[in-house]
């Protein structure tokens, strides 16, 4: 116990070095300490509410997916900062809004969207956003094709994947004109790692 101890303490060190240092964390060192530590330590729970989804039907490394339509906060300029900035008080309420999970990015020809999924209690009648570039949007329910991994993913090359499963028989039920990635936990979190990456089915 003592040795995973230091071994998580060292991974996380790691982890803060590379942030504060504002250089790429090496992926395969993080990885492979995400993975072995995995193997060898209890999930984590997190207190986070999630956006809710049901599995339709399971494939062979993927899954089709229902996300029913919900409020979601949005930035296509102002990144992560923004939107935390948004749950923490940068609103018409100055009102404190849980984090939730997972953190949304929609890539397309339009560039990228990051969104986060607003609390059931902020569902009906949310605060607007003040910051500039901030906006609430109700996402129409929609199927997905999802496929689900671990560690730290280059999320391009996941999609790259998964399109490569689709294809291989259901081409013509896909939107490839953009994919969406799902994140699940902090940086900080190298034990049991989540991230998804979807495609809209048409």
């Amino acid at each position: 116990h003592t040795t995973m101890k230091m071994f998580t303490q060292l991974a996380t060190f790691t982890l803060c070095l590379h942030t504060v240092l504002a250089v790429p964390a090496p992926q395969g060192l993080l990885n492979g300490l995400s993975n072995w530590l995995s193997s060898t330590v209890e999930g984590e729970v997190d207190n986070y509410g999630n956006a809710p989804y049901s599995v339709v039907q399971t494939f062979d490394g993927y899954e089709e997916r229902n996300y029913p339509s919900v409020k979601w906060v949005c930035t296509r300029s102002g990144g992560f900062r923004s939107l935390f900035g948004y749950i923490s008080g940068t609103n018409d309420r100055n009102q404190k809004i849980d984090m939730t999970v997972p953190v949304m990015m929609t890539e397309s020809e339009k560039g990228s969207e990051m969104c986060f999924y607003l609390t059931e209690d902020f569902q009906s009648n949310p605060p607007q956003p003040t910051a500039s570039g901030v906006y609430l949007v109700q996402k129409k329910d929609v199927n997905v094709y999802a496929m689900s991994m671990g560690g730290y993913p280059n999320m391009e090359v996941e999609s790259g994947k998964l399109r490569e499963k689709l294809e291989r028989g259901r081409a013509s039920q896909v939107d490839f004109s953009s994919y969406m990635s799902m994140s699940y936990d902090s940086p900080w979190k190298v034990v049991n790692r989540r991230n998804d990456v979807m495609f809209k089915k048409l």
